[in-house]
């Protein structure tokens, strides 16, 4: 804001509005901008600049980051996701397509993951004069979790530190899946089916045996499809809620994983397990290959 000064004798002073800068970029440049970045996802911003000059867009560098921030675009970690080879993709459409009509609402989703007693920070916001250090733990200690649920709500979670061999699944199987499906489809073990990977374990002898004793019906999974499977929702979910958390030890981690869990409710359990179709018709759409799941 400018102020005019010309009347001297009466002391008072006038606003002037000061006249909005020119923007140095058309409309067909900015369009040639955004284009460029959204072709060159992996490159930096000197990178793109340099692009667009071989395309005779002129503008500095900050002109050229203020066009990306216009229209929402920044710079974030990519999701990182297995290759997949021509198989995997041919097997993950053939499933996706086997059960387009399946009833879903008969499945229990399980699954394990890891959590550590120092969650490192992804991103800090910092400004160009300072210097932020996050503390890491090269080996920190880390609890396994084993969980599950259908569309009728969460089951038994299972915390532990040990390696997981067929012995301990067959415990888990015993302890905590047979005693959840009870109280969610009575004592039918054919009014569902257990979903789980391929884990080798899953696979050993000894647990398909436990398996075909107690006459579990295991759904068939398609392999490298964790995208697939809603439980990775409830893992990604616990572990942002305890993000930046640090614990003094692996009890006080479960403790805290426990917390969690207990708060899920059946509400999200059904919606995670209205989602599966969906997945399903992505994997389709996209011929077998990843999907945004």
């Amino acid at each position: 804001m400018l102020f005019n000064n010309s009347n001297k004798e009466t002391g008072d002073f006038e606003e002037e509005t000061k006249a909005p800068r020119k923007r140095v970029t058309t409309i067909p440049q900015d369009k040639m901008i955004i284009s460029t970045v959204e072709k060159n996802r992996d490159k930096s911003m000197p990178k793109i600049h340099q692009l667009l000059k071989k395309k005779r867009v002129q503008c500095s560098l900050r002109t050229l980051h203020n066009r990306i921030q216009e229209v929402g675009i920044q710079s974030l970690p990519p999701i990182k996701k297995p290759l997949l080879n021509d198989s995997h993709q041919q097997l993950r459409l053939k499933w996706a397509e086997e059960y387009k009509n399946f009833n879903f609402n008969q499945v229990i989703f399980t699954d394990e993951s890891s959590f550590y007693i120092f969650n490192n920070v992804k991103r800090v916001w910092y400004t160009t004069w300072e210097q932020v250090v996050v503390r890491t733990v090269k080996h920190c200690a880390k609890v396994h979790a084993w969980g599950c649920f259908s569309a009728n709500g969460f089951g038994k979670l299972f915390l532990f530190t040990s390696n997981l061999d067929s012995n301990l699944m067959c415990t888990i199987y015993k302890n905590e899946l047979l005693p959840s499906a009870k109280i969610m489809f009575g004592d039918n073990t054919s009014d569902w089916y257990l979903q789980e990977d391929n884990d080798p374990k899953h696979k050993s002898k000894k647990c398909q045996s436990f398996k075909q004793q107690n006459n579990i019906q295991v759904m068939k999974w398609p392999a490298q499809s964790p995208d697939c499977n809603p439980i990775e929702n409830v893992w990604g979910l616990i572990k942002n809620r305890l993000s930046g958390k640090t614990f003094k030890s692996a009890f006080a981690l479960k403790l805290a994983i426990r917390k969690e869990w207990k708060s899920l409710d059946k509400n999200y359990a059904e919606a995670l397990v209205q989602s599966v179709p969906k997945r399903l018709q992505a994997v389709v759409e996209s011929s077998g290959d990843w999907t945004i799941y």
